[in-house]
């Protein structure tokens, strides 16, 4: 099987924006015709995450965890002293640092989370539309016990995660098992961006399976938010990590 930082280490060259944000009317390099957009839905995602947030919530340091391209990084550097801005994705990563020295951002630190976890500390961590995209629950399970190990002892973390689709085809994913077949017969990852095959995955969970999730990595569901989409619900979790 193609492993999970494969996949996202080539959307990175080959259409960084579009895999951090997949419209379809953006794919293959349509968000570089307006890049503002693309970090002003960054920017009001964040805002909808801080009204999530309580008051006792430390405004010093925050993770994104999955960063990307730093659609929300950028703008939690407005909002936050530092940020750490973490991604299996290198070329994602070398694109962040760019575009965050051609626009002034002095106070964002990357981490390429292949070579080491997020050290302690930290207020907040954000991980949006990320862990849907990881490959098993195991890998699910250790993503949040290092976003729990990030937070200082009563910090919060923000996470969200969509339930089971009401669309059987969007539960089986066909496009994604179309991707793996023609991988395993030598298909390259170009060859198949160029017909729409990207290679990315999905999970779902519900909401009290996914709690629980949570509170073995030590995160404690202090608010959920369900919001309803096309084809399933997206769970926002506002958790707190334990004392």
């Amino acid at each position: 099987m193609t492993s999970q930082r494969n996949v996202w280490e080539h959307l990175g060259e080959v259409d960084a924006d579009w895999a951090v944000a997949s419209r379809p009317e953006r794919r293959h390099g349509a968000w570089a015709e307006n890049l503002d957009e693309f970090y002003a839905s960054g920017a009001r995602r964040i805002d909808e995450v801080l009204d999530f947030l309580p008051d006792d919530a430390g405004r010093h340091s925050v993770l994104d965890y999955g960063s990307g391209t730093g659609r929300l990084s950028f703008a939690l550097a407005e909002r936050y002293d530092r940020v750490t801005s973490a991604d299996i994705s290198r070329s994602m990563i070398a694109l962040l640092e760019e575009r965050a020295a051609d626009r002034g951002i002095t106070n964002i630190d990357t981490l390429d989370l292949n070579d080491r976890d997020p050290e302690p500390g930290h207020d907040v961590a954000i991980s949006l539309i990320t862990l849907q995209h990881v490959q098993t629950f195991d890998s699910v399970d250790a993503a949040l016990r290092k976003i729990s190990s990030s937070l200082r002892p009563g910090g919060y973390a923000v996470i969200d995660f969509p339930t089971p689709p009401r669309s059987l085809r969007r539960r089986l994913q066909p496009s994604y098992r179309a991707y793996r077949a023609l991988r395993a017969l030598g298909a390259s990852a170009s060859r198949l961006d160029r017909i729409g095959l990207s290679g990315i995955s999905m999970l779902f969970e519900a909401p009290v399976p996914f709690e629980q999730r949570l509170l073995a990595a030590g995160l404690h569901t202090v608010r959920r938010s369900l919001d309803e989409q096309a084809y399933s619900v997206q769970g926002t979790y506002v958790t707190k990590r334990s004392a």
